[in-house]
């Protein structure tokens, strides 16, 4: 609050900054008046990691394209977002219809490198994949991206990727 209120920026430990705009009209000597409020801009950070795979955002107007929350390996003892080898997926989200035929599912990792995926079971939030064996061979921690496509008539929609760790 006192860095604030002398006007400094506030560092939260390099992840991100704060510093306080002033919004509005000033006077005609320049001066603050009733019509200014103070805001808080963040900027990130020389510790900031996030990148746009680690989050998606969402049209909520789009009844069209899948939204992909989460991945989970359909095992004891698993996490979202770790997927363990070997195990059978689960993919919640929405969108993702009630017709396998209509959807496909893929993972992206390393070089570009693309493993498709047999989608066992589809409805409208989950979506069942069997376990796709070329990750097999990925070294456990890596980082890969999954996307879900559904085609409706002539038209194609993605899923923003979500990332996932391997092993």
């Amino acid at each position: 609050f006192k860095e604030f209120k002398d006007g400094n920026a506030v560092n939260f430990d390099g992840y991100f900054y704060g510093r306080l705009y002033l919004d509005g009209k000033v006077s005609s000597d320049g001066r603050i008046t009733g019509e200014n409020s103070v805001n808080v801009r963040l900027t990130k950070g020389p510790k900031w990691r996030l990148s746009t795979g680690d989050f998606s955002f969402t049209n909520i107007a789009d009844d069209k394209t899948p939204i992909v929350d989460f991945l989970i390996s359909a095992a004891t003892g698993a996490a979202r977002g770790k997927l363990i080898k070997g195990q059978s997926i689960l993919v919640n989200g929405s969108v993702f219809g009630d017709k396998a035929a209509n959807v496909t599912a893929k993972f992206v990792y390393g070089d570009g490198t693309e493993v498709d995926c047999d989608i066992t079971s589809c409805g409208e939030n989950l979506l069942a994949i069997a376990w796709p064996e070329e990750l097999s061979a990925v070294g456990n921690g890596t980082e890969a991206s999954f996307v879900v496509t559904r085609v409706e008539g002539d038209s194609t929609y993605i899923s923003t990727p979500k990332s996932v760790t391997i092993g």
